[in-house]
């Protein structure tokens, strides 16, 4: 009867530890949630970027063809050509690409970090239900006191392992 008491009592420390990594389970869930929606944001900065940086390399190209193109080298053409290098130039800089680029690792790093801590939940969390399978195997038969480990579908379903 002791050891009956034993499991017993080792199956309720154990249900008690799979409830508080079930609410941690949950919590991670909402950190999920928050990186898909930082690594959403981060895909639509990283197209505006291209975007803005392919705009960027037109400019230049209509600009050097147009230096190409001119018949006569006069001061008008010439400064018309500099305020437009000027203006692609500062369309540039505003897009902060190296910004971007180090948001962008920024994300993917914690994003790689976070996949590798759900992993290891994940690993722990099913060694503890394989545990508590082999424990509760090992309950004998005429023990009156059950414990009922999972959530059930329906009031009279008995709890049981796949």
């Amino acid at each position: 009867m002791n050891y009956v008491l034993f499991l017993s009592a080792r199956v309720q420390g154990t249900a008690k530890q799979i409830s508080e990594l079930e609410k941690q389970a949950d919590g991670n869930m909402q950190l999920t949630r928050d990186a898909k929606m930082k690594v959403g944001q981060a895909n639509t900065d990283a197209r505006e970027a291209e975007k803005q940086v392919s705009k960027g390399l037109e400019d230049l190209k209509v600009i050097m063809d147009e230096l190409e193109n001119l018949p006569t080298l006069d001061d008008a053409a010439l400064d018309r050509l500099e305020e437009s290098l000027k203006t692609a130039e500062s369309s540039l800089r505003a897009v902060d690409l190296d910004g971007k680029i180090k948001s962008l690792t920024e994300a993917k790093n914690n994003h790689q970090r976070w996949i590798k801590q759900y992993q290891d939940e994940h690993s722990h969390l099913h060694s503890e239900v394989d545990n508590i399978k082999d424990i509760y195997n090992q309950l004998p038969g005429g023990c009156f006191k059950k414990i009922v480990l999972e959530p059930t579908e329906g009031p009279s379903r008995p709890a049981s392992f796949r």
